[in-house]
């Protein structure tokens, strides 16, 4: 880890964390404790955290109280995650035409975040999250799956995007502070076209970035323009693949552009990472063909219990 990384991590994010309002920091230390758990023990704490989800639920949403109670059910009848199916389904209908009922009485009006999916498979969905899913469960979340991928908190990275907007003022400036602790460059992808392409690639190839990030098909796009027209390649010792499914194909091609065989995670703009690999790679098709590709994390023995998300 660098000198900067250590300052960074000791003192910069957690001044951001007391500043929020958030616990950021010290939940990516549990989750980076957690990662090693066994299975039986990482069931037991999602078994765990489940009956809380529902007991919550039930006590304090309006909604989920009636729900269970046209099923007949109580909290009590939710022991695991096998139960889960005895739960009625949500539909986006349904949470559209709910939407005031869904929110929990029991949490302050001034932690709500209003939320919207970003509409890629029809209408955008509107709801409440609050500062502690964005800030410190979901942050974490993205610190924990960076490092599966060897890179520490504020190494530089270039994310290949949209920019991230908040409504509050507060929020704004501190979303801009924490990138500036982290050296998070978002290089707007905006409407990729052949004039907006040649700006990203000269931004990524000449940014000296340790990590490069983008959704799948953007960044085929972006490694596809690089290779087709010969110009200079990025050489980040890792790229990470979020938002959606990398593909086979996709991934060969990320490796050839970029010199580095990707990380592939699954993440979205509105619940920030979900799950991810490590560089075992485990579940992956593709391999590098030769010794000479980059992996940022040594190969060791073992490695975290990856591809599922404990919150």
């Amino acid at each position: 880890m660098s000198a900067y990384n250590e300052v960074a991590t000791k003192f910069l994010a957690p001044a951001i964390d007391a500043v929020r309002g958030t616990s950021t920091m010290r939940h990516f230390a549990s989750l980076r404790e957690s990662q090693w758990w066994s299975w039986e023990r990482i069931q037991q704490l999602q078994s765990t955290r489940l009956r809380e989800l529902i007991t919550h639920a039930y006590e304090h949403v309006p909604y989920y109280r009636q729900a269970l109670d046209r099923c007949g059910l109580t909290p009590d009848d939710i022991t695991g995650a096998e139960d889960i199916r005895k739960l009625p389904v949500l539909t986006k209908n349904q949470i559209r035409d709910n939407r005031q009922s869904l929110v929990a009485k029991n949490v302050p009006v001034r932690h709500l975040r209003p939320m919207a999916t970003s509409g890629s498979t029809g209408q955008p969905l509107a709801f409440f999250s609050t500062r502690e899913d964005q800030f410190t469960y979901g942050i974490a979340r993205t610190f924990r799956a960076a490092s599966w991928a060897g890179l520490g908190i504020a190494d530089r990275y270039a994310l290949v995007g949209r920019p991230r907007h908040y409504r509050r003022r507060t929020d704004q400036l501190l979303h801009e502070l924490s990138l500036a602790v982290r050296r998070l460059t978002v290089v707007d992808s905006g409407t990729l076209s052949e004039q907006t392409l040649p700006r990203i690639a000269r931004t990524l190839a000449t940014g000296n970035y340790t990590g490069i990030g983008g959704s799948p098909p953007i960044l085929r796009l972006v490694a596809d323009y690089i290779l087709w027209h010969d110009l200079p390649r990025p050489s980040p010792d890792v790229v990470i693949s979020g938002a959606e499914q990398l593909l086979d194909h996709e991934r060969a091609l990320l490796a050839e552009a970029f010199g580095t065989n990707p990380f592939s995670k699954y993440s979205s703009f509105e619940v920030y990472e979900i799950t991810g690999e490590c560089a075992a790679h485990n579940g992956c098709m593709y391999r590098p063909r030769t010794s000479s590709s980059k992996l940022s994390m040594k190969q060791e023995n073992h490695y975290p219990m990856e591809q599922r998300a404990v919150s």
